[in-house]
């Protein structure tokens, strides 16, 4: 397949590339996530970015269509052009834009790893702030695998945020994250101590 060059506005790439996929063309830019914080806030979304921002690639067989759609007055497509010089179209084989496919491979590969990343740094976090409104001897409930539902007792908070229980006389010793346990009310206790009685 032979590809036809586009250019728009960088503000304009994805639009354009989900514009005329939703017409029915083959438009395709290589695309990443990047991490966008909102103003004068510790919050982000995750969003889609070009990674080759005014540049986008259609099949060089819809090129009388695309012509139409650039050209045709208050199109409902956000505004590109198909690259040309003098009176030819240049195109581009599918082969030369391996390149460019495998890098949005890799950019999606390094995003996951990232995101692995802060999430492990995440919990760790999490792990230590939790930790602190534990003491020693209060009575926790799991709520994670493997110990799902699990009541025991706390023996141990270490400093990394993990807690040590010890579960109604056994398996002492066992070591849980701090966000994986929620402390146990009296209340949630008062009806089984009547259910025994």
């Amino acid at each position: 397949m032979s590809w036809l060059v586009l250019r728009m506005a960088v503000s304009r790439t994805l639009g354009v590339v989900r514009s005329l996929q939703a017409a029915g063309i083959d438009a395709w830019t290589p695309i990443g996530m990047r991490r966008r914080f909102r103003p004068r806030s510790t919050k982000y979304d995750d969003i889609e970015a070009p990674l080759l921002p005014t540049f986008a690639f259609a099949p060089a067989a819809q090129l009388g269509k695309l012509l139409a759609i650039a050209h045709a007055p208050g199109s409902p497509h956000p505004p590109f052009t198909v690259f040309q010089r003098g009176d030819v179209f240049p195109v581009a084989s599918e082969s030369a834009l391996l390149p460019l496919r495998q890098y949005e491979i890799d950019e999606r590969a390094r995003w996951d790893d990232f995101l692995e990343a802060k999430g492990r740094e995440d919990r760790r976090k999490r792990k230590k702030y939790t930790a602190r409104a534990y003491v020693m001897g209060q009575r926790v409930r799991v709520e994670k695998p493997a110990f799902e539902g699990l009541a025991g007792k706390i023996v141990e908070i270490r400093k990394n945020g993990d807690l040590v229980l010890e579960f109604t006389g056994f398996l002492r010793g066992t070591t849980v994250p701090s966000c994986d346990v929620a402390p146990i009310r009296l209340t949630d206790e008062q009806p089984k101590r009547a259910q025994a009685a």
